[in-house]
């Protein structure tokens, strides 16, 4: 893959940009380089050292052509994984540092994506909503063997850590009544006076059951 595709992929990465903040290394971690040049050249690394802002010490890594980072690869595309985070961001060779350690740029731009424990299904389900002494008619938008997506009709004032009763019928017709969740985010969308609500869900161990099963004969017919 060009560098120039490559970099397009990058500005369309699905989740946001950070810009000259500290990415949260873990020394000893390893963490991926991709050429810009050639994408297929890549290569495997360890986290050394990092001074924030300046540069990141890693072990020199061989890339597939048996380059070694200082016989200029030039620019290089860096994957780090941290506690369900995927961190990307390019950099390039700065300076070799001791034997097999080298340094590359600490990056002015990051991109991060939050991993999914579970693939979410897209749906449009109607849900009774339970939230407090209120009871509400809103929308499942995808739902997960760990959560859903709700779409509530209206401005609703709720907080992170809230907790909620969900009864609604999955796709194949079986009942899901009376699961507990907690609110894990909520957004406003104030154009069309709604309100999206991420759910945890925590129970009862039989409505858990159904959703799981539902959620896996989509993936085996990958629906």
């Amino acid at each position: 893959m060009e560098g120039s595709n490559m970099a397009g992929l990058i500005d369309n990465f699905p989740e946001h940009t950070e810009v000259r903040k500290k990415i949260p290394f873990d020394l000893g971690a390893s963490m991926m380089l991709r050429s810009l040049a050639n994408f297929a050249h890549r290569a495997k690394t360890k986290i050394i050292g990092v001074v924030h802002h300046d540069i990141i010490m890693i072990e020199n890594p061989v890339f597939e052509v048996n380059d070694r980072l200082s016989a200029s690869v030039g620019d290089f595309l860096c994957t780090y994984l941290l506690e369900g985070c995927v961190f990307r961001f390019t950099s390039r060779f700065n300076k070799d540092i001791h034997r097999n350690i080298v340094a590359i740029d600490y990056p002015d731009y990051y991109e991060v994506q939050q991993l999914r424990k579970h693939p979410r299904i897209k749906v449009i389900l109607e849900v009774d909503v339970v939230l407090g002494q209120q009871r509400i008619a809103g929308d499942v938008k995808d739902v997960s063997e760990g959560g859903c997506s709700l779409e509530l009709p209206s401005m609703i004032p709720i907080v992170k850590g809230t907790e909620i009763v969900l009864t609604f019928a999955l796709p194949d017709n079986q009942l899901i009544e009376g699961m507990r969740g907690e609110v894990m985010n909520m957004e406003y969308l104030y154009a069309w006076r709604k309100t999206q609500v991420g759910i945890s869900f925590q129970g009862p161990q039989s409505e858990l059951e159904k959703i799981r099963k539902f959620c896996q004969m989509c993936a085996y017919f990958r629906v």
